[in-house]
């Protein structure tokens, strides 16, 4: 997704920036389209790119827990189901 800003003061750009910061929206790209806008605005809609992807560090970040998988096969053996896996994704698709 990407916001532009083309008017507005510092101050109610950074604003903005608080409340889009709070919905924690990752995929943002933010461009402010003013010539007088200070570098303190730009340092923090400027987010570095990182070379190396770190699965352990997103899930870290993302409070990941995982699976849970003896409370996961105890639902799989409460719900009890009996027919067969084609039937009910078959059932899906209709």
């Amino acid at each position: 997704m990407r916001l532009t800003i083309d008017k507005g003061t510092p101050s109610e750009v950074e604003q903005l920036l608080q409340v889009l910061n709070s919905m924690n929206l990752d995929n943002l790209q933010v461009v402010v389209n003013k010539n007088d806008t200070s570098n303190e605005i730009l340092k923090k809609i400027s987010k570095p790119i990182k070379k190396k992807l770190d699965l352990e560090e997103i899930k870290k970040a993302k409070n990941y827990k995982g699976v849970n998988r003896e409370r996961f096969n105890a639902l799989i053996k409460e719900i009890n189901i009996i027919e067969p896996i084609e039937l009910l994704l078959s059932q899906l698709s209709a």
